[in-house]
């Protein structure tokens, strides 16, 4: 059924859409038709005769998908209210983002690097993991986590039996059975992903692990490269057993490691093997959307970040003139900002000479978007369209954040670098301002973590905002006060 055709006559369609998705989880079955995926191949590049240059993308029906909305909603509910999920695990889960992964990280490293350790790190990458994902496995694993036997019955039907035919233009293949992986496409199955290798960290008796979906890192601190490469290649055996044994595929070749460390060149390499084999050490790495580096510095991703905001501005500057106002205020926060906001808490932490180049293409942006000179004073443009400068910008997303972990709305394990200074109980004239303990750090580079960073812009907001507990009127407040207390540098 199209979902045009849904929305139009949704008040007609409620009832026996309801009534099939509640007889659906009821008797324990997933209605047959369905589970056929439809799959079309886009060209990501290269000659179109290769299939290796295909992306297949695959749709399933829309009532599918509305039916696997309302039992992922519950499935959370039970891993979340019951805290089932590894605490490290950041993807698809209510409050968990890629910045807040990124930022866990990026405290660690730091933490550690401060205190004149070294932090050698893998990055783990998995061959087609959602394609090779065993059902029979899966389906052991689920029945660990406290679901009934009607739920664990509803999960084997969603999966087996499955069907895909391929469409090119207006034509169908015939249909052939899926016996293996999560159904692409699906709502639930990046979820189910997830629960399939919630035991993975189990391996990694001294290492760190931290995931994102199938994006796995493990890392430890230590006080030489060669201490950190003995202990990850043991870890790395570990992992590489855990794998086997649960029909997974480790990617050699796009398997890397790093060694972060504040001495510019290491004396010596990261050398961390698996089966004999040496895993390639990189000078930088995209770690969800953000370029690490080993001294945590963030100028190549500023760099990367800059050539494409640059290529962006050069497309906004030829267009503005052929577009109304509100046309180019889209195009700016869906092609610019969109960009410059982007995890802006991990790579911010960067020295200012580093984001500068940054706070410059905001400023051109703003005034090709109010179609001003270059040499146009920026601030009064702020002012004009109520913005806010990049600056302030910077300090928002990040007094977000530590009110995220205030009011434990961010991971637990992020909140654990945020404390009110009251927390043994003697009430101060701190803790009865609202303030956080600001964290010791002995370096410059570990003071731009932002238990340090964050903590001091939230320790200079007036009480009565830091006391709010409801996100809403807390950004409100914020925004208005940063706006009152901008600072026009021109």
């Amino acid at each position: 059924m199209d979902i045009a055709v849904i929305k139009t006559h949704s008040s007609t369609l409620i009832k026996p859409i309801t009534h099939l998705i509640n007889l659906s989880i009821r008797v324990g079955k997933f209605p047959q038709t369905w589970k056929t995926a439809v799959i079309t191949p886009i060209l990501k590049a290269g000659a179109p005769d290769k299939v290796s240059n295909y992306r297949p993308i695959s749709i399933l029906p829309v009532l599918s998908k509305i039916l696997e909305k309302i039992v992922a909603e519950q499935l959370v509910d039970h891993l979340e209210n019951n805290l089932l999920i590894y605490p490290k695990q950041f993807a698809f889960r209510p409050g968990y983002s890629t910045e807040m992964a990124n930022c866990y990280l990026s405290e660690n490293i730091k933490s550690s690097l401060d205190k004149g350790n070294v932090v050698g790190a893998v990055f783990i990458d998995l061959k087609q993991a959602f394609d090779t994902v065993n059902h029979e496995v899966l389906l052991n694993k689920l029945s660990t986590f406290y679901f009934s036997k009607q739920a664990i019955a509803w999960f084997t039907s969603y999966l087996e039996s499955r069907e895909q035919c391929v469409k090119i233009n207006a034509e169908y293949s015939t249909t052939r059975q899926s016996t293996m992986g999560i159904p692409q496409g699906s709502i639930l199955g990046p979820l189910l992903f997830s629960l399939y290798i919630n035991d993975l960290p189990s391996c990694c008796k001294k290492a760190e692990c931290q995931m994102y979906a199938d994006d796995t890192i493990i890392y430890m601190s230590a006080k030489t490269p060669c201490v950190a490469a003995d202990i990850l290649t043991s870890e790395m055996e570990g992992v590489s057993l855990w794998l086997k044994n649960n029909h997974l595929t480790l990617n050699l070749k796009k398997t890397v490691s790093m060694c972060f460390s504040m001495r510019r060149k290491a004396k010596e390499k990261l050398i961390i093997r698996i089966n004999q084999e040496e895993i390639e050490e990189v000078n930088d790495f995209k770690f969800l959307g953000v370029i690490l580096d080993p001294g945590l510095k963030f100028d190549k991703h500023v760099k990367k970040l800059c050539k494409t905001v640059k290529t962006n501005l050069n497309c906004f500057r030829m267009i503005r003139h052929y577009i109304p106002l509100k046309a180019a205020q889209l195009f700016m926060h869906a092609m610019i900002f969109s960009h410059l906001s982007y995890c802006v808490t991990v790579w911010s932490q960067a020295s200012q000479s580093t984001v500068k180049p940054i706070i410059s293409l905001y400023k051109q942006a703003l005034k090709i978007m109010d179609q001003k000179q270059m040499k146009w004073h920026h601030c009064i443009i702020l002012k004009k369209y109520n913005l806010l400068s990049y600056d302030s910008f910077i300090k928002l997303s990040f007094i977000k954040l530590i009110f995220k972990c205030v009011n434990n709305l961010a991971p637990a394990v992020l909140c654990q670098y945020v404390t009110k200074t009251n927390t043994n109980g003697i009430t101060t004239r701190g803790s009865a301002n609202g303030n956080c303990r600001v964290a010791q750090r002995k370096t410059t580079f570990g003071q731009s973590s932002f238990s340090v960073k964050g903590i001091h812009f939230w320790n200079v907001l007036p009480t009565e905002i830091k006391t709010l507990t409801n996100l809403k009127p807390f950004n409100e407040k914020v925004r208005h006060w940063l706006k009152l207390n901008q600072i026009c540098d021109h």
